[in-house]
C-alpha cells in the first residue's frame, strides 16, 4: 500500500507542470473574435473544435472509465483525457498552420484533372482557362516527342516565370502591413515612399492592410498637415481610416538604399 502511494505522489509529481501549464495556445489560436483574417466557415470549424477541447479538458468525473479486476483485486482508473486533449490541440495547431481546416468536398464519382503545378488544392473552384477570342492569336501546335519531354514537362515550362518584369503584371499576393494614418495615405497616393531596413526583390502589386491599432485624432491632423506643408497641393484626405483590415494596392517600382534614395530623391 505505500508503495502504490508512493507511485501515485511520483507520478503527481512528474505531471505538475503539465496540469498547471498555462494554455496560450488556446487564446491565441481559439481567439476568434479578434482575428480579423478568418472567414465565417474558419470561425464556425474553431470555434466548435475549441468546444470539443473544452469538454475534454473540463470532463466531468461521471464520464471517466474505471476498470475493476477482481481477480486481481485492483481497481485501474483510464485517465486518458489530457493525451486524447494534447493530440487533438496539436491536430488544430498544425490544421492551421497548414490552412487545411476547410477541406474541399470531394466528389468520389467526379474523375481528377490535372489543373497544373501551380494550382493551389485548397482552392475551392475551378482554374481559370483560356480563351481565344475570335481566333486574333494563332494557334500553336506543340508536337510531343521523347526528345521534347513529357505533357507535364511542357507545362511547367509555360508556366515559369520567363523575365523579371513579368512580377509587374502579376499579382503573388504580397502584403504589407502599416498603421493607420500612414496606411490609407499610401493607398490614397498622398504617401509614397515607405521606409524599412530590409531589402526586398519583389516589384508590382503590393497590397496593403491595416493593423488592428486605432489612430488618434491628434495623430491624423497632425500628419494631414505634413503632407499638406510637404507637397504644396491641395490634398483629397480620406474621411475614415480603418484599422484591422485590407485597404488596397499600390505598385512596387523600386527598393532602394539610403545612399540611392537621397542622390535620386533628394527633395524628399
Amino acid at each position: 500500500m505505500a508503495v502504490k502511494h508512493k507511485d501515485k505522489l511520483l507520478e503527481y509529481d512528474k505531471t505538475s507542470m503539465r496540469r498547471t501549464h498555462v494554455i496560450d495556445d488556446e487564446s491565441d489560436y481559439f481567439a476568434t473574435d479578434s482575428n480579423q483574417w478568418l472567414s465565417k466557415q474558419e470561425r464556425q470549424v474553431l470555434e466548435k473544435r475549441a468546444k470539443e477541447l473544452y469538454e475534454l479538458r473540463h470532463a466531468s468525473r461521471l464520464s471517466r472509465k474505471i476498470t475493476i479486476d477482481f481477480a486481481g483485486r485492483k481497481i485501474q482508473e483510464e485517465n486518458d483525457n489530457m493525451a486524447e486533449y494534447h493530440s487533438k490541440l496539436d491536430e488544430t495547431v498544425e490544421a492551421i498552420n497548414h490552412g487545411s481546416l476547410l477541406k474541399a468536398k470531394q466528389n468520389p464519382d467526379k474523375k481528377l484533372e490535372d489543373l497544373g503545378v501551380l494550382v493551389n488544392p485548397h482552392i475551392l473552384q475551378a482554374a481559370p482557362v483560356w480563351v481565344d477570342q475570335a481566333g486574333l492569336l494563332p494557334q500553336r501546335k506543340m508536337d510531343i516527342s521523347a526528345e521534347s519531354g513529357s505533357p507535364k514537362d511542357l507545362e511547367r515550362n509555360r508556366l515559369r516565370v520567363q523575365d523579371r518584369e513579368i512580377q509587374e503584371i502579376s499579382d503573388g499576393g504580397w502584403c504589407l502591413s502599416l498603421h493607420q494614418p500612414w496606411a490609407s495615405l499610401l493607398v490614397k497616393g498622398i504617401k509614397r515612399v515607405e521606409g524599412r531596413i530590409w531589402y526586398t526583390s519583389h516589384r508590382g502589386r503590393l497590397w496593403i492592410a491595416a493593423t488592428a491599432k486605432r489612430p488618434t485624432p491628434q495623430e491624423i491632423s497632425e500628419l494631414e498637415a505634413t503632407y499638406r506643408i510637404l507637397l504644396q497641393e491641395d490634398l483629397e484626405f480620406p474621411k475614415d481610416y480603418p484599422s484591422g483590415c485590407l485597404l488596397g494596392c499600390v505598385d512596387l517600382i523600386d527598393c532602394l538604399s539610403q545612399e540611392q534614395f537621397q542622390e535620386q530623391h533628394p527633395q524628399l
